[in-house]
């Protein structure tokens, strides 16, 4: 995996006249670059559950990040929250239009991998099934998360197993959707299967997916896994 530090040093440093896609990607990139930095903090507490693992992440990006804001639990479509919402701190145009630091201009979503029992929620990366809309992407298919944006972001937590079997596994279950092996309430189609795998040596990888959605352009999702036992299998 390869990207350019450069394209993370902007976001502290952003004045005017940027466009929206190019704050996106820098965000992502930075987010990229330091997930690996805060699964290896020294002072981080070593937590499981997801919403504390997010919080503590929210937190290391706050202090690295001085022109963006990660907020945690943002309210969204009925009652469904995201995990995270990044906003401005400043007021800023872009694209024409003013940015305040009430507009979010990009979600993310995370989940840990494997999800945690019951075994009904085994695949709610990617669905919760015809039950429950809980599923990651099954909630941006169906513009519960994300509903006016083209591109988001699902980090993993990879606590067992490898980040390359997590590939496989999940593509083969939205295999089995689009097969109709299993079903939800989304429309599944070839070619939304995660590709473009590629992992660093620090135990972080980065693939991508395009999902159609209804009445709307189709959303690009990030997925950025970060190897949370990478340190201890690596520890001389």
């Amino acid at each position: 995996m390869q990207y350019d530090a450069m394209d993370c040093e902007p976001i502290g440093r952003i004045t005017k006249g940027i466009e929206l896609n190019t704050l996106v990607l820098r965000t992502i990139a930075f987010m990229q670059q330091q997930l690996p930095a805060w699964r290896d903090d020294p002072n981080r507490k070593s937590e499981q559950a997801e919403n504390r693992l997010t919080a503590q992440l929210s937190k290391f990006l706050n202090r690295h990040a001085s022109m963006i804001l990660f907020t945690a639990q943002e309210p969204q479509s009925g009652s469904c929250s995201i995990d995270l919402s990044v906003t401005l701190i400043n007021t800023m145009f872009i694209d024409g239009r003013q940015y305040t630091y009430y507009d979010c201009f990009l979600y993310i979503e995370c989940k840990r991998l494997p999800t945690p029992p019951p075994k009904k929620r085994e695949r709610e990366y990617v669905t919760g099934g015809n039950t429950s809309r809980s599923g990651a992407l099954q909630r941006f298919k169906l513009g519960l998360h994300a509903r006016d944006h083209n591109r988001t972001v699902v980090i993993g937590y990879v606590q067992k197993r490898s980040c390359a079997e997590w590939h496989r596994t999940i593509n083969s279950w939205i295999d089995d959707l689009i097969n109709g092996n299993e079903q939800d309430d989304c429309d599944w189609h070839e070619g939304e299967q995660l590709k473009g795998y590629a992992e660093d040596p620090q135990g972080l990888a980065r693939c991508e997916s395009l999902h159609p959605r209804q009445g709307k352009q189709d959303i690009r999702v990030i997925h950025l896994w970060v190897d949370m036992c990478y340190k201890v299998a690596n520890r001389v």
